[in-house]
């Protein structure tokens, strides 16, 4: 009598859970990136709020950040650029 091929029982159940698994084990994944993401936002907010503390509640702003910009959008107008702006005259600016 030959020897019949095929899966057994057994393998059929293992392919079953691991089917099953999948979506939960993608969740996770996409837990454990999403905790990652908050950790990194978190510590940025941390070092962002003690460097505004150590220094008067001012930000650097960067030099020729304008200039540069101006030069991309095509006009031909420098800004000056450069120095530190105090956070509450950029956020009155913006408003």
């Amino acid at each position: 009598m030959p020897k019949l091929k095929g899966f057994t029982l057994i393998e059929l159940l293992v392919v079953a859970i691991i089917a099953l698994l999948m979506p939960s084990l993608q969740r996770v994944k996409e837990q454990t990136r999403e905790m990652a993401c908050r950790t990194n936002m978190r510590q940025y907010c941390i070092a962002q709020t003690i460097y505004l503390d150590d220094h008067d509640y001012s930000i650097p702003v960067v030099p020729y950040y304008n200039y540069s910009m101006n030069i991309y959008l095509g006009s031909k107008s420098a800004a000056s650029g450069g120095g530190v702006q105090r956070l509450g005259s950029a956020l009155a600016k913006e408003a």
